[in-house]
């Protein structure tokens, strides 16, 4: 409806004016209705026309002649260039996928874990549990990484319980020389799963159990709380872990060297 009152308006406007007006205004005025909104008319400025005719309305309007000198201007033509530039103007490019430049994360060292009172995977001897003297075993550590502050041991029964198992021993900020003397105490000891400090002896209630040394190589030392757990003290040290070792062995009350 409202572009129909303004051709009405239009034509209204050019009956008014002297003739020489009317014929620059009868070029000028539909050129710039037609291309600014897509709506032409005909000769007669009573047919509305779609931005794109029909085959009838292509072929009357390809014949459409207005005064512009010997040229003759073409409704369609026009609709066909304004919406060529729009479309240029307005075409988005495809997103293109960007490849991930983050570099692969660096393999941690293991560390070399081994003690002179049992070999891997071998019974552990009596004096070191609840059977005997309950001290701890000698550790070594080899492989140990450039850069390398403080040691962390943890003694875990994975068996003990079927959810969270047994620890026996917390021990942080140890020395890097690289060896954990037999009975070795520190003041960075936590609290272990029989609710005592330091080192609880092995002591399976029933059958083989395997009980894991494992060490930690970090590039600081750790400001702990006594009570600290070993779930606590994993999240703590992860993102300063070099390297790590296991040395796992066994016990069973009924099977002894």
């Amino acid at each position: 409806m409202l572009i129909k009152n303004l051709f009405t308006q239009t034509r209204t406007f050019m009956k008014n004016v002297n003739r020489p007006m009317q014929r620059t205004t009868s070029l000028v005025i539909p050129v710039i209705i037609c291309i600014i909104t897509g709506y032409c008319m005909t000769s007669d400025t009573t047919a509305i026309v779609a931005s794109r005719p029909t085959e009838n309305q292509s072929a009357s309007m390809s014949n459409l002649n207005l005064p512009d000198g010997n040229k003759t201007v073409t409704f369609y033509k026009a609709i066909e260039t304004r919406n060529a530039a729009y479309k240029g103007k307005t075409k988005k490019k495809k997103a293109t996928p960007v490849e991930s430049v983050l570099p692969e994360p660096t393999a941690k060292k293991i560390l070399t874990i081994t003690s002179s009172a049992f070999k891997s995977n071998d019974m552990i001897p009596p004096k070191y549990t609840c059977d005997g003297q309950g001290t701890t075993p000698p550790i070594s550590i080899g492989n140990i990484p450039g850069g390398t502050r403080s040691f962390v041991l943890i003694v875990h029964d994975y068996e003990a319980t079927p959810k969270a198992g047994f620890t026996h021993w917390i021990i942080w900020n140890i020395d890097t020389t690289g060896y954990i003397p037999e009975g070795f105490i520190n003041d960075h000891e936590s609290i272990n799963a029989a609710k005592q400090y330091g080192y609880a002896p092995i002591c399976p209630k029933s059958g083989t159990h395997k009980y894991h040394f494992t060490v930690y190589a970090l590039d600081v030392k750790l400001v702990l709380d006594k009570n600290t757990t070993k779930q606590s003290i994993e999240n703590v040290m992860r993102p300063h872990v070099l390297a790590k070792g296991d040395l796992a062995g066994t016990y069973n009350h009924d099977v002894r060297q």
